[in-house]
């Protein structure tokens, strides 16, 4: 009879169970390669940000500037440009004397470039994967205190990627849930002194971050705002867009702003920000100068919240008052911003009711450099803050004091006496009808100090 040979062959179960253990197998094998991959990239990543960070303060140490980001947008604070942000980009690479293909090795896209308005700082942004590669010595920024979630390569957002900065310290903002940077929405620019409905995150470092419900392209409660160096020849302009212009005037004559028989003058030399204006607190043609709000019925202070912000600077020792701001006649129901060498102040008065101070001293005084004061008159809960440098020197509660709201605002005052007349530098005033949050105070501090 015929030798029939036996076939073997793996059955369906062998097959199934091989099966399994090769995916088990590929599953380690592409976990391995993913990481080390992700591994790699950042390494790329932080390769690329320290170089170009070196290359742009070569191009500082001969240039004596930063280049200004590529298309960039516009980031103020209340209408004054403050930062701007965009990607580190073709000009500037370029500028640099970097290749423009420094770029993210995952998706392809620029590291963000951040650069203050006098380009003298910078501050570099990207995105890593794997953030609990303790060789790379970074802590990036995660708000449980651990990595963020799974690595996405998904260019409309970094929401699962670890953030990572260097060098300065400037607020480059995000979006908040995508993690995409504002520059990535096609804006133009932004403002981050108004509250409105969107929520960004602010990043300061590998470690800090501020989330706040900011920008918007218009701030209304912005009813005065003076740069002190956009003018006409007698008329400070007000670049609110509510033309609530100074007048320069010489007792009840109008007189040409930054002559050399008049003061105050405008100087850039000695400005906070571009062009600033000074008194010498000495009387000149007569003993009657000041500056004069153009239209007093526009806005009245002192019946409504009012926030008052501005630079200042003493030009010498002063023994007597200056005021920055005023609001007067004959003392019938007025009122005035008061500094001294030590002191500042927001005071009422009028004929019928007793002189009332809300003032705070510092120490060690103001006659050295530049100070920012913020005092904000709250009136729903009736207190009044003074902040000197961002900082909170004081809170008070007061009682209402009626003010003769048909008074005009004067700024600079002179009357029979020099300590009546302000002896001082000032730059960047901005007035409010609103609450000035610690925030918003201590961010435009902090961005133009």
């Amino acid at each position: 009879m015929p030798y029939n040979k036996n076939k073997s062959a793996f059955t369906l179960v062998e097959l199934i169970v091989v099966i399994v253990i090769l995916a088990i197998l590929a599953t380690i094998a592409f976990l391995s390669f993913s990481s080390q991959s992700a591994s790699a990239r950042d390494s790329t990543r932080l390769s690329d940000m320290s170089n170009i960070a070196k290359w742009l303060s070569v191009f500082n140490a001969s240039a004596w500037t930063y280049p200004k980001p590529d298309n960039s947008v516009t980031i103020t604070a209340s209408w004054v440009t403050i930062w701007y942000q965009w990607y580190a980009w073709t000009s500037v690479l370029g500028i640099a004397k970097l290749s423009n293909w420094w770029k993210d090795p995952l998706d392809w896209s620029y590291y963000t470039y951040y650069t203050d308005t006098n380009k003298s700082r910078f501050q570099l942004l990207g995105f890593l994967e794997d953030w609990s590669n303790i060789a790379l010595s970074y802590l990036p920024l995660s708000p449980r205190g651990e990595g963020w979630g799974e690595v996405s390569a998904d260019s409309i957002s970094y929401s699962w990627r670890y953030v990572l900065t260097k060098w300065d310290m400037l607020w480059i903002l995000l979006k908040t849930g995508t993690m995409l940077p504002i520059q990535a929405n096609s804006w133009t620019w932004v403002d981050i002194a108004t509250a409105s409905g969107s929520q960004y995150i602010s990043i300061l470092s590998n470690k800090e971050k501020l989330n706040w419900f900011v920008i918007s392209n218009d701030d209304p409660s912005l009813v005065w705002y003076w740069d002190m160096e956009t003018m006409s020849w007698n008329l400070i302009k007000d670049l609110t867009w509510k033309w609530n212009d100074w007048i320069c005037m010489d007792w009840s004559t109008q007189v040409a702003c930054n002559t050399a028989l008049q003061w105050p003058q405008f100087t850039s030399w000695n400005g906070k920000t571009g062009k600033a204006m000074i008194f010498d607190g000495i009387p000149d043609n007569t003993s009657w100068d000041w500056i004069w709000a153009w239209d007093n019925n526009t806005w009245t202070l002192l019946d409504k919240t009012v926030s008052i912000a501005f630079w200042f600077k003493a030009n010498q020792w002063i023994g007597g008052l200056s005021y920055p701001l005023r609001k007067w006649f004959w003392y019938d129901e007025s009122y005035w911003v008061r500094i001294t060498q030590n002191q500042i102040g927001l005071d009422y008065y009028n004929w019928s009711s007793p002189f009332i101070s809300h003032k705070v001293t510092y120490t060690p005084g103001f006659y050295i450099g530049w100070h920012h004061a913020t005092i904000v008159r709250n009136y729903d809960n009736r207190t009044v803050n003074i902040y000197i440098d961002w900082i909170s020197l004081w809170t008070l509660n007061y009682t209402d004091n009626p003010v003769n709201n048909w008074v005009s605002l004067w700024i600079w005052w002179h009357w029979w006496s020099t300590n009546q007349k302000f002896n001082w530098t000032l730059d960047e005033m901005r007035i409010y009808n609103r609450v000035l949050s610690a925030a918003e105070i201590s961010a435009y501090y902090y961005a133009t100090r």
